[in-house]
């Protein structure tokens, strides 16, 4: 009789456990949520936008970060110059306090960004060359850029002098003065 009080009481222990780790207390059992994945706006063709990835690319190519800037390279542009051409030519250069001026045109898949710093050559030849005191190589620099509008975003094309670039371009000699989109006033502050 005992060894079944026994029997009987470890049964109503062991249906007590595993129906208390079942019992839901009169709440239905509910599905585990599936995470909502938001979709980030897609990124448009705009004149702001041009001038933010400009602003980024010169970010880092002052501090001399120049495998990220290569990134910014459209594909037509890296099929003709390769990463180790291109981080060898960019050991040449210092560039200083590059500042996005303006947008002068977004026209379809091309954007027109001006940029403007300081440019200072590097190099073995550079070392050799003697200065007077007070002299430098240092050189204010000004050229617009040319932007092409590649697999949803902005793409680094080329640098030209505004004299150049406005000869390849003379219909947006008339509208430069005119450009309305000021850079400083479109990204957001740091």
């Amino acid at each position: 009789m005992k060894i079944m009080n026994t029997f009987t009481s470890a049964l109503v222990l062991a249906l007590a456990f595993s129906s208390s780790a079942c019992d839901t207390h009169g709440n239905e059992p509910v599905a585990p949520t599936q995470a909502q994945t938001v979709t980030p706006p897609a990124i448009q063709p705009t004149a702001e936008r041009a001038a933010l990835r400009s602003k980024e690319r010169w970010e880092k190519g002052c501090k001399a970060d120049w495998v990220p800037v290569y990134d910014y390279l459209a594909p037509e542009v890296k099929r003709e110059m390769t990463l180790a051409r291109f981080l060898g030519n960019m050991q040449l250069h210092r560039y200083d306090n590059m500042k996005v001026e303006e947008v002068v045109a977004v026209q379809k898949d091309k954007a027109y960004v001006r940029v403007a710093g300081l440019w200072t050559p590097q190099g073995p030849d550079v070392a050799r060359v003697k200065l007077e005191p007070g002299q430098t190589l240092t050189q204010e620099l000004k050229m617009i850029e040319t932007w092409r509008w590649v697999d949803g975003d902005w793409s680094y094309v080329r640098p030209q002098r505004d004299t150049d670039f406005f000869a390849e371009h003379p219909d947006l000699l008339k509208a430069a003065p005119a450009a309305d989109t000021k850079p400083e006033e479109a990204l957001p502050a740091k």
